[in-house]
């Protein structure tokens, strides 16, 4: 059974389903719940990676994508949420048909090698006033647009 208090928060590494899309439980403390995104709902076109989500009765931060978490897939558009701070290795490689990403993150510290690497050149990703993610997406192999 469970101690007292712990409710039924899931243990670091654990991963957790939420409307289809798979986390996986990355810091588990009382008052400090955290996930990271691994794989969205099957063949999802649009994709929100939340700010938070809730399993159980606990609300967990996403704070991160895992690497190679969309890779390869047919998605169009990506919603990049305000806690993500970091992005996995090829995350988003090969999505040849993402056209539209919106970083609503100000605190995305880093970008995984290859993240952005075969997305449509004719992408157009969206960040949040003043901030600069050019040189780091660059890097991760993005060649669209940024705005």
């Amino acid at each position: 059974g469970l101690a007292a208090g712990e409710g039924n928060g899931a243990k670091v590494g654990e991963k957790v389903k939420v409307k289809g899309a798979v986390y996986k439980v990355t810091v588990s403390e009382a008052g400090d719940h955290q996930v990271s995104f691994v794989k969205a709902a099957k063949k999802a076109k649009s994709v929100t990676i939340p700010k938070t989500v809730k399993a159980g009765d606990i609300t967990y931060q996403v704070t991160a994508i895992e690497k190679n978490a969309l890779k390869g897939s047919q998605v169009k558009k990506v919603v990049i949420s305000q806690n993500i701070k970091k992005i996995g290795a090829k995350a988003f490689a090969d999505c040849k048909k993402l056209k539209n990403i919106v970083v609503k993150s100000k605190q995305l510290k880093s970008i995984g090698k290859q993240a952005f690497a075969g997305v449509s050149k004719k992408a157009v990703c969206k960040v949040p006033a003043g901030c600069n993610y050019k040189k780091q997406m660059e890097k991760a192999g993005y060649q669209g647009k940024l705005k």
